[in-house]
């Protein structure tokens, strides 16, 4: 009807979505660009590079632009972050660091082939590369781990054990092994060849410490902390896929080694992109970007340690007898990776039932809304998403008339009856995925809209009081059914402003107004009341 229309801003609800999408890609011009970019370069590497000069050309100036993508990113991301005060902005500063190692490498390396004509090992270069290895380390061990308790210490311990170790084995067994077997005499060239690998083992390291640590609550600071672990996880590959091809003569410049490295570079460029647009976004910093929750969800990096680790172990003793070393090793590595399997079944069983606990400790048992806390915790970050999105939203407060005359004339009974009357009204008359629903106390009820401004909160406002007092209740007395009215306060954000404790003061302030009024209407708070 034309009431939902004007909710959705004149769009059905895959406009909205299209609106949201293209806000958010206006937004973050940076990361789209290098995602873009990246894809072409890896599908140009992968399928049409022949290792001549063009590809040379190509394949030493991507990387240059990109590592100071990611640089100018993270410096962003650093810049802003500290600014609010917040701890993750010392990591950041590691990462752009990083970043600009590589970039001085890449651009180094870059010059001495296509300028120079040469490419000597070791050169100036590799001390960019080899910088870039610690400062990465750094980032993530200075990431703040929040208070633990010693059985998170031990169960974190044991996920950075396992992904050290799986990652050592793979790094030993096709780089830093051969490497240390065929050593004849030291000089720098060999020196570095040893450097690479144990930079490897730092940036897994990096991997391990990032996998087994708290998740941050900020929904923009936990992606772009995924980002980075992906990124890392990136160049892992690249440098194990480079050094075994290295020691077989087989490394052409392009190839996998180089992909991995064009994708790690370019995660390192959206993650602090979306970092930095993030704080662009948010007013104060107080939104809690430290801060940090339990892990919901059970970290899979050590589960892929586990499953690299055995297979290498079956690769290893493939030509060796069957009797006894082949049989005896691969049911060893079968029953590494079914007890993981069946770690995995157990802590998905765990997820599921503190879930249900959740959900009954987050709902009203009476209305079925959520309960104040959830509510303002979901509304919170719901309208930090809203903020980043560049879309605004409405509240609305929502309170029962003379409910404590019902109360006293009733009895609570009834009282709870007219709530659980106005609550599902409440519920039939919005969007479930365009409305985040709560009881906020006593006998008052709150709605926060999305993607809606004013006269979108005014139009249910008005809709939900019609609905109300067009409908009954039984209080089972002898007076029969009995007919409710309500009060509404709405109140809008506007782009500078997403704040949830101002909105919720305006939208009360609205409903009070609401009340003097004579009740039984709708009120709206005036924009300028957020200045007062």
């Amino acid at each position: 009807d034309e009431d939902s229309m004007v909710i959705l801003g004149g769009t059905d609800h895959w406009d909205r979505q299209r609106s949201a999408t293209s806000a958010w890609v206006r937004s973050r011009p940076v990361s789209v660009c290098a995602v873009v970019a990246t894809v072409c370069f890896v599908a140009w590497n992968q399928a049409f590079a022949t290792g001549g000069r063009s590809s040379q050309i190509v394949g030493d100036c991507f990387p240059v632009v990109l590592a100071l993508v990611g640089a100018w990113s993270a410096a962003g991301a650093a810049r802003r972050t500290r600014a609010h005060g917040d701890p993750t902005g010392r990591a950041w500063v590691f990462y752009a660091a990083a970043l600009g190692f590589r970039a001085f490498g890449e651009g180094t390396w870059a010059w001495l082939e296509l300028v120079a004509r040469s490419a000597p090992f070791p050169s100036v270069a590799d001390v960019g590369y080899v910088l870039f290895y610690p400062a990465v380390l750094i980032g993530f061990v200075v990431l703040p781990l929040g208070a633990r308790s010693s059985r998170e210490r031990l169960r974190n311990g044991i996920d950075l054990a396992i992904v050290m170790i799986g990652g050592t084995v793979a790094v030993w067994y096709f780089v830093l092994g051969p490497q240390m077997r065929d050593l004849d005499t030291m000089s720098a060239a060999v020196v570095l060849n040893i450097v690479y690998p144990l930079g490897d083992l730092l940036l897994v390291f990096a991997l391990a410490s990032a996998s087994s640590r708290q998740r941050p609550k900020d929904p923009a600071t936990a992606r772009a902390t995924g980002l980075l672990v992906a990124a890392v996880g990136a160049f892992v590959v690249g440098d194990v896929v480079f050094g075994h091809l290295s020691l077989q003569d087989r490394y052409d410049g392009t190839g996998w080694a180089d992909s991995a490295w064009a994708v790690g570079l370019c995660l390192f460029a959206v993650a602090g992109d979306l970092q930095r647009s993030w704080m662009a976004h948010s007013a104060t910093g107080s939104y809690g970007g430290a801060a940090l929750e339990r892990r919901d969800r059970s970290p899979i990096v050590p589960y892929v340690a586990v499953a690299v680790s055995a297979t290498l172990l079956v690769g290893v003793v493939a030509r060796d007898t069957f009797y006894p070393t082949v049989g005896v090793v691969v049911s060893a590595a079968a029953i590494m990776v079914l007890v993981s399997a069946r770690q995995a079944a157990a802590l998905r069983d765990n997820r599921l039932l503190l879930a249900a606990y959740k959900r009954i400790a987050s709902t009203d048992h009476l209305t079925l809304l959520g309960s104040r806390t959830s509510f303002s915790d979901s509304a919170a970050e719901a309208l930090r998403r809203c903020s980043a999105d560049g879309v605004g939203a409405c509240l609305l407060m929502i309170d029962i008339d003379h409910f404590k005359s019902i109360n006293d004339t009733y009895g609570h009974g009834a009282g709870d009856l007219a709530l659980a009357h106005v609550a599902e009204l409440l519920r039939a008359n919005t969007r479930d995925d365009d409305v985040l629903l709560g009881r906020y106390g006593g006998d008052e009820m709150a709605a926060l809209l999305f993607a809606a401004d004013a006269e979108a909160g005014r139009c249910v406002a008005t809709r939900l009081i019609d609905a109300v007092a067009a409908s009954t209740f039984d209080p089972g007395g002898v007076d029969g059914p009995l007919r409710l009215s309500i009060s509404v306060g709405y109140a809008s954000t506007t782009p500078e402003h997403h704040d949830l404790a101002q909105l919720l003061a305006r939208a009360d302030g609205a409903l009070y107004a609401a009340k003097r009024a004579g009740r039984n209407r709708a009120e709206g708070a005036p924009i300028d009341a957020m200045t007062r």
